[in-house]
């Protein structure tokens, strides 16, 4: 598994990370569990130290860890997205979730898609395909389907899973007053429900099943 396994876009929308945060995205370079488990425990080390030795700078004034001190909650600690970058840098490294031109890079090759992404994006990108509307329509429904329509107007071929989560991230249907929470990452509508993006990947798979289950692929 390679770079182009993931789609990093939730990390565009982040402003300040969460130690955690750092570590889950950098461990997405791993190509087994065990490996990825392993590079977030070192990222996580390295962090940690880096901001007690002042290398580091993040969002509460660290000195040190000594028993004088009170202990540290680093799970409230954040850091703003250009200390960590130069923090990599100076390590020599780019990880992708930071830095999206290092992104498909490793393997040369284009973000593999699933079979229905492919439908999608065939004919040289002018491909649509025509959504599985639910019996039940919900708020998210509404909006996502609005924000395809739109999509296909102006791109004439339906978007693959992550332009579409970037365009409902970024430039919702203004009508719905969709926020973005970054704390939850999350997609909000105010006195509604929310969407985080695991609910949405379920969504996009419900409403778009593969192609051979479709047949729906319109010319």
């Amino acid at each position: 598994m390679d770079y182009s396994d993931y789609d990093y876009s939730e990390y565009d929308c982040l402003d300040e990370f969460t130690i955690s945060d750092i570590a889950y995205g950098f461990s997405r370079i791993g190509k087994e569990k065990v490996q990825r488990a392993s590079k977030r425990n070192i990222i996580t080390d390295a962090l940690k130290q880096a901001i007690l030795k002042g290398r580091l700078i993040s969002t509460l004034q660290i000195n040190d860890e000594s028993p004088d001190n009170p202990p540290i909650d680093w799970k409230a600690i954040r850091i703003q997205r250009n200390e960590i970058k130069k923090w990599f840098e100076s390590k020599g490294q780019k990880p992708p979730f930071l830095f999206p031109e290092a992104r498909n890079v490793e393997s040369g090759s284009k973000p593999r898609l699933n079979q229905t992404e492919k439908a999608a994006c065939q004919h040289e990108g002018k491909g649509i395909v025509r959504i599985h509307e639910p019996e039940r329509k919900d708020d998210w429904f509404n909006v996502i389907h609005d924000a395809i329509k739109v999509f296909e107007k102006d791109k004439g071929h339906t978007p693959i899973k992550s332009e579409l989560w970037g365009i409902l991230v970024n430039n919702p249907p203004s009508i719905y007053g969709i926020e973005y929470d970054k704390t939850k990452k999350a997609l909000v509508i105010p006195g509604s429900s929310s969407m985080d993006r695991e609910n949405f990947n379920k969504r996009y798979g419900r409403y778009y099943p593969p192609l051979t289950d479709n047949n729906a692929f319109n010319r």
